[in-house]
């Protein structure tokens, strides 16, 4: 369990859940899960946003009304922890070479604004950025929600990146 691990080590960072556009029809999955997680971690738990795709070039199941639909709901249940990257995107434009995945530099950008958010939040100052705020990403989400569904356990898989800020 990468993330409690983690945010056992490292108690004075936040915790981020970021997912993709991969199960958009369970909103109600992710809430039940994440109530869990915040009766653990508390106010070190952010949650931002499904971001958008670029629909000129990707034409899968993922539109952008979908994307809104279940951003409002969680918006709903995040309240203040909810970090709209989606938003952000939109009006400041972002690269998606193949409308889904988004650039190297567009990453930057979405990390760059999560990390002004919490220390907004938080009342941190730009140069505490790389020691104070950890970025968690789940992946495989339909995995661990089922998981914690049947055997009340996690089975997280952490994205580590590649600069210098650490994550879980």
């Amino acid at each position: 369990n990468h993330v409690k691990t983690y945010a056992n080590k490292y108690k004075d960072y936040a915790i981020v859940f970021n997912f993709g556009v991969n199960d958009l029809g369970n909103i109600s999955s992710y809430i039940n899960f994440y109530k869990k997680v915040v009766a653990t971690y508390g106010d070190r738990v952010y949650f931002m946003s499904v971001n958008p795709v670029n629909q000129s070039k990707y034409k899968g199941t993922a539109t952008n009304k979908r994307i809104d639909d279940f951003n409002k709901k969680y918006k709903a249940f995040a309240g203040n922890r909810y970090i709209d990257t989606c938003t952000y995107m939109r009006t400041t434009g972002f690269e998606s070479p193949d409308g889904l995945h988004y650039s190297t530099a567009q990453y930057k950008k979405i990390y760059d604004f999560v990390v002004d958010f919490i220390n907004q939040v938080t009342n941190k100052s730009t140069a505490a950025k790389a020691t104070n705020t950890v970025a968690g990403a789940v992946s495989n989400a339909s995995d661990l929600i089922t998981s914690t569904a049947t055997d009340d356990t996690t089975t997280e898989t952490t994205q580590t990146a590649t600069n210098s800020r650490k994550h879980i």
